[in-house]
Parts: C-alpha cells; structure tokens; sequence
C-alpha cells in the first residue's frame, strides 16, 4: 500500500505484486517443464500444476485507489480487477472510522461509513504498523477522531466468546488485532463479564416480577 499526500489530497494505492508474482513463476515453470520433456505424463500433470498456480495469481491482480480532496471534503475510489472496475464518492462526514480488519495475522484496512462498509484493499498484509500508521494519517487528513483501535469494533464477537464460556480466546483475540497489553485485554473482557452479568441479573429480576404479576 502506497499513500502520496499533499496539501489538498492524500491518495492512498494498492497495487499488489505477489499476483504478477505467481503468475511469473507460474508460466516459467510450465515452460521449463514443456522444454525438458513435453511428453512425459509426470511433467504433463506438473506442467498443469503450475498452470493453475498461474492462474491462482489472477486473483490477487486487484488494484484499487483511494483520493481524498480536503477542498471538496470527499473521497473517490476506484478499484481495478481485469476487466471489472468499480468506483464511488464518499463525503468525508459519511466517514464514521477508519478500523483494521484482521484474518489471523494479517491485517488490511476498511472504511466503516452510514451506509456502507468499505474495504480499502483485498488483500491483507502482515505489517500492521505500517497499517496503523496509515490509518492514522488517514484519520488525520479526514479529521475523524479515531476510535479505540479495534477494541470497539470487535466487542460483539468478543462478547460472544465471553457468553460461551471462553474467556482465554477473547482475550488472545483482544490482543492480537489491538495494541494492548495482557491486563488490558483481560480488563476488557472482564468488563465485558460483569456487564453480561449485570444485564442477565435485571433480566431475571424483571422477568421474576411479571411472573409475581
């Protein structure tokens, strides 16, 4: 992920190479294949093999492009994937945050907005201070006051680990997608606990005086 900013604008591009990456390797190991022995079932089926390894590349040819206009206070997308292109306008007071997304250990960047959620890339990418770094120019340049990193956006599904007993994998995931410490992650779900446990405690409360009534 690239970002350019000015004065004015901040563009942000993503233009992944590990595609033309696969795609490389791909089509130059079916031609080596193909020139050491073409008839050959073991190199036909690897000459296949890598074909689709080629063709496994295709997927991660997605370009996309992010323009923020601090004048006219809005952002023009466009993403990019063959022959299919999409694109979009977004008023900067549309813009409710800007979170990261995680799968695993990767990370990728997603414009939370009223109406819409957004993905800035398809790809997730292992950097995450990179990505935080971005994200906070991003934010800076828009002038949205960021929320509590991915801590508020991942409540819910920490909330239902918390409900189904397994505190220890909201915590690891507390931690692995927000820059907190192991107190700070147990804080968080502990709160979350005693919350559940308040809520559930005025449910049996109110549900025990209709059944009086």
């Amino acid at each position: 992920m690239k970002t350019i900013c000015g004065t004015d604008k901040l563009v942000v591009s993503d233009e992944p190479k590990i595609g033309w990456i696969l795609i490389l390797l791909g089509l130059t190991g079916s031609l080596c294949l193909f020139l050491a022995s073409s008839t050959d079932p073991d190199s036909i089926k690897g000459i296949f093999a890598t074909l689709l390894f080629a063709a496994a590349g295709v997927v991660f040819l997605q370009k996309s492009l992010f323009e923020f206009e601090a004048k006219s206070r809005y952002c023009h997308w466009r993403k990019t994937w063959l022959m299919k292109k999409t694109n979009g306008k977004i008023f900067f007071d549309d813009i409710e945050d800007l979170v990261l997304e995680s799968n695993d250990e990767s990370y990728r960047l997603v414009l939370k907005c009223k109406e819409m959620t957004l993905p800035m890339t398809d790809s997730f990418y292992t950097d995450k201070e990179k990505l935080e770094a971005t994200r906070k120019q991003i934010l800076d340049f828009v002038k949205i006051k960021a929320s509590n990193n991915l801590i508020d956006t991942l409540t819910s599904q920490v909330r239902l680990l918390v409900e189904n007993g397994k505190e220890i994998e909201a915590i690891k995931l507390v931690r692995d997608t927000s820059k907190c410490s192991l107190a700070e992650a147990r804080q968080h779900v502990v709160g979350l606990r005693s919350s559940n446990f308040i809520s559930d405690n005025t449910r049996i409360i109110e549900d025990s005086r209709h059944h009086d009534r």
